[in-house]
């Protein structure tokens, strides 16, 4: 059964609209965009996939929300695009446990919402959470307070961490950041259990970086893939600071410490700081992934595999030969 609703900006009371979702005709959907359906509506109960998208709600309350989820136990999709509250955000003191959640994504919403939301909901291990943050980072997103081991297991999950920097001159720089449950493989078996885009990020790409790994329970980490971060980014103090001192890297499986930097202007001073300062923490690295890094060249691999470490290197294509 499905329902699509483009009718009205405004906040509808329908609690006693007749609403009887029937699983035996198929999955439960509701998609309301533009229309403000009541929380306490009977329509929201029973459902499979709920999306809710440009909508302000007047007379519901964020409560009211978690009320619904906690009407949904089956829920499998959940989706909040540019939806807004127009009441305050009082501490989270009520839990949704969703048990079947397969995605949770939350888009282009306030920091407020965004943090009362995550502290009042319950994931399984293998459910994906997606969040579009404008203006907003790791430290900010994910409270202090919130035991997210519990909230959300499959961040307990995550073996391999890709973060991506695009850079802008004119505009602060965005980040993604993806997690997956397995290493990269060309078959793409592995599961994709995190995924955060940070728009316009306060901080700088590499501290936005280091603040995921410190804030969020990865205690099986073994791969940490950085992609397109600029020349500033990869200092030596800040590279070694993110690979000696944070403890999620410090901690990474010792089956497999692996480094992977891809499309960046980094130099081989800095990786060999890099290495080395992961030998003084007694946990060095083992693998050192290096692709499409323009100031790599073959000595540069000669001058790392020196120091002990396995080096995976794929040489940057030469500007001409791909014109050409």
């Amino acid at each position: 059964m499905g329902v699509s609703l483009v009718l009205s900006t405004q906040e509808i009371q329908m609690d006693n609209m007749c609403w009887n979702p029937n699983p035996v005709s198929g999955p439960a959907t509701l998609w309301p965009s533009a229309i403000c359906i009541s929380f306490g509506s009977s329509i929201f109960s029973s459902l499979t996939y709920t999306h809710i998208e440009n909508v302000v709600y007047i007379h519901s309350q964020p409560s009211h929300l978690i009320e619904a989820l906690n009407a949904c136990p089956a829920l499998e999709r959940f989706q909040l695009t540019n939806t807004h509250f127009r009441s305050a955000f009082p501490d989270p003191t009520m839990q949704a446990n969703l048990p079947f959640l397969k995605h949770f994504f939350l888009y282009e919403i306030l920091l407020e919402a965004v943090q009362y939301i995550l502290a009042s909901i319950t994931t399984p291990p293998t459910a994906c959470l997606s969040l579009n943050l404008p203006n907003a980072t790791i430290d900010t997103a994910f409270s202090p307070d919130v035991d997210y081991t519990t909230h959300f297991p499959n961040i307990s999950r995550i073996r391999r961490l890709s973060v991506t920097s695009i850079f802008h001159f004119l505009k602060r720089d965005n980040v993604i950041v993806a997690g997956y449950d397995g290493p990269s493989t060309k078959r793409g078996d592995s599961a994709q259990l995190l995924t955060l885009e940070l728009q316009s990020t306060q901080l700088p790409a590499m501290e936005s970086v280091l603040s995921t790994l410190e804030r969020l329970p990865m205690p099986v980490l073994e791969s940490l893939e950085l992609t397109g971060f600029t020349h500033a980014a990869f200092t030596t103090a800040k590279v070694s600071h993110l690979l000696a001192e944070s403890t999620t890297v410090k901690t990474l499986s010792p089956r497999r410490e692996t480094l992977r930097v891809c499309g960046s202007d980094v130099g081989v001073e800095t990786l060999v700081e890099v290495v080395r300062s992961r030998q003084a923490f007694d946990c060095p690295l083992m693998e050192l992934e290096i692709e499409d890094c323009k100031l790599i060249d073959r000595a540069s691999v000669e001058q790392l595999e020196a120091l002990g470490i396995t080096v995976k290197w794929i040489e940057a294509e030469d500007d001409e030969d791909t014109a050409a």
